[in-house]
């Protein structure tokens, strides 16, 4: 099932005047963690989610838990067909054996570079504005240590 949910973990809070701080924000601001086990065949509609983001500090880390489709591979592929800007925003990172999705995404928030995580399962997409909107609630509620979406099935795969 594809949907455009996640959910962020903030490790600081933005204030009010994110925007006139911009030149200041570590990039990426957002790491988005995708792990990966036989989804090679949706990554790249995940992928292409994050790409057409409004907001663009964001690094992409995809953790292969090795997977027999290749998904980390495929996803590499992807992005050095994408072109050097968005190949030199993906990671693709491979796990020495198959631990799982927690462990997996656990992996993924340590190699993180980004200030916020964003969790996005392979078979998910997010909307264009999405990090753009996460961005503005910070800067209305600094406080803000969690942030999650509704989700919409768009589509259903069985």
């Amino acid at each position: 099932k594809h949907t455009n949910f996640s959910m962020w973990w903030f490790a600081q809070g933005l204030t009010d005047f994110a925007v006139a701080l911009r030149p200041y924000i570590p990039d990426p601001l957002i790491s988005v963690i995708i792990p990966c086990f036989n989804h090679a065949k949706y990554i790249t509609e995940a992928l292409e989610s994050v790409v057409r983001q409004t907001f663009t500090s964001w690094e992409t880390i995809i953790i292969d838990d090795r997977s027999p489709d290749r998904c980390g591979e495929h996803a590499a592929e992807w992005a050095k067909q994408r072109g050097a800007e968005v190949e030199s925003r993906v990671r693709v990172i491979t796990n020495q054996a198959n631990v799982g999705l927690a462990e997996s995404r656990n992996h993924g928030i340590r190699a993180a570079k980004g200030v916020w995580i964003c969790a996005l399962d392979p078979d998910d997409m997010i909307e264009p504005g999405y990090f753009a909107a996460a961005v503005e609630a910070t800067g209305q509620e600094p406080e803000l240590q969690l942030i999650t979406s509704d989700q919409q099935f768009f589509d259903e795969r069985k």
